[in-house]
């Protein structure tokens, strides 16, 4: 779950790719408007966020789809980031003048880069880009790349999303089959069988 947690920025991300659902929103504001007591005082902007991170877990869902298995996944991280360690090994053994050439003509470069990107790599010794992104990969490697085993819990984080909202907005966020959270639960992931244990596993932290 960490790609996840690491990139959703609740409303400050952009959402012009979410497969937003005109619906399911429907849904969830005629189901508050059925409510006896604890209707949300904003039953539509409500719908509105939960629709939201349904339509983001559906998107990295379908973003973060893959044959590899996590073992594979963390082989070919890692023959990356060593075959840029090789890359700056092999950047020390140039003669001088052909890196200083050769960094130099990237101020008047004139293929598919910005030309104000090149100028500003030119600034920049070789070794020090290689080094840039061998760190970058090691960070992933470990900080957010699937241990062997792992796999994406996109209905669990989900939950999760939806709790905080429902919060936000005053909800009772809990575990009863016969709490608004549940029929929450119920219209944002329609296709689980036990919504029950769902939720007690999300709120149990996974």
């Amino acid at each position: 779950m960490n790609i996840m947690k690491s990139c959703w920025r609740g409303e400050s991300m952009s959402y012009g790719a979410l497969p937003l659902s005109k619906t399911r929103r429907e849904q969830l504001e005629q189901m508050f408007e059925g409510w006896r007591s604890g209707r949300p005082d904003d039953p539509a902007g409500l719908a509105d966020e939960i629709d939201r991170a349904c339509a983001y877990s559906e998107l990295c869902r379908q973003e973060e789809a893959t044959n590899l298995t996590a073992r594979e996944q963390r082989i070919e991280l890692e023959r990356y980031r060593d075959t840029l360690a090789k890359a700056r090994r092999l950047c020390k053994s140039l003669p001088p003048q052909v890196a200083d050439a050769m960094q130099s003509s990237a101020m008047v470069y004139q293929g598919t880069l910005p030309p104000e990107l090149c100028r500003q790599i030119a600034l920049v010794e070789p070794e020090e880009l290689l080094l840039l992104l061998e760190s970058l990969a090691d960070t992933y490697l470990e900080q957010h790349a699937p241990r062997p085993g792992d796999r994406q819990r996109f209905d669990l984080w989900l939950v999760q999303e939806v709790a905080r909202v429902c919060r936000d907005h005053c909800i009772i966020v809990g575990t009863s089959d016969r709490g608004h959270f549940h029929q929450i639960i119920e219209v944002a992931i329609p296709t689980v069988k036990d919504h029950r244990d769902l939720i007690r596993r999300a709120l149990a932290g996974g």
